[in-house]
């Protein structure tokens, strides 16, 4: 079961404020040790942003693969056009690297 933000965030205070050791704590909580320090170290290391689920582009703003789908078809088919023109200058300057690769 995958936790929210907030709710991470919550299990973290409820462990340091905790009386019992955190293994004690933890096994209360029905959560893993390894999976808490996992959180813990994004949480010290990028706060609470660091507890967004893995899913979510924590680190660099937006995920690509959302900001593909958010896209217009437009926007896409002139993306995959750029891309298509860059391989084939690339594949062009450089053909040793590419070898006996056939047009894709």
């Amino acid at each position: 079961m995958r936790l929210s933000q907030a709710e991470k965030m919550e299990i973290i205070r409820i462990v340091e404020g905790s009386k019992l050791s955190v293994r004690r704590t933890l096994r209360e909580l029905g959560v893993g040790h390894s999976t808490f320090y996992r959180w813990y170290q994004r949480y010290l290391e990028e706060g609470y942003d660091g507890l967004a689920p893995a899913g979510t582009a924590r680190r660099t703003g937006t995920a690509p693969r959302k900001t593909w789908t958010l896209m217009t078809r437009q926007a896409r088919r002139r993306v995959s056009r750029g891309l298509n023109q860059f391989y084939g200058e690339v594949k062009y300057t450089f053909p040793d690297c590419f070898g006996n690769v056939s047009d894709r």
